[in-house]
């Protein structure tokens, strides 16, 4: 996403030239729309994925993203900026990481564990 200052964010997996699988998911800045990338914020180590991002009037980036989908659901949220993400860790006060926002409980509906779910039949 464009930030603010007119530079972008991308939030990936993993180093910026690596494949990792949905681990590792971290923050980079490019100052050149694209074309470099720098920093590398780790926002979470864990298997984990759907990021989604904003950035309010005072410059604080947002990230939030899922983890444990069939499992035990998690929603957790980043907060960080421009210069912890060029850091390469959390160095502002704003900086936040691996918030739980919300934990789901009880057995996830997923297409991996439908003999879980209750069958509903309607009568004509």
């Amino acid at each position: 996403m464009k930030l603010q200052s007119g530079n972008w964010l991308l939030v990936k997996h993993g180093p910026i030239d690596t494949l990792t699988g949905r681990v590792q998911l971290m923050a980079y800045l490019s100052r050149a729309e694209g074309i470099t990338w720098e920093g590398g914020l780790m926002l979470d180590e864990r298997s984990c994925s759907y990021p989604f991002g904003f950035q309010s009037d005072d410059g604080t980036i947002y990230v939030s993203y899922e983890r444990q989908r069939w499992v035990q659901p998690e929603i957790l949220l980043a907060r960080f900026t421009e210069e912890d993400v060029l850091a390469g860790e959390p160095v502002s006060d704003r900086a936040a990481l691996k918030r739980l926002v919300n934990k789901a409980g009880g057995i996830a509906r997923s297409p991996h564990n439908l003999r879980h779910w209750p069958l509903r039949t309607t009568q004509p």
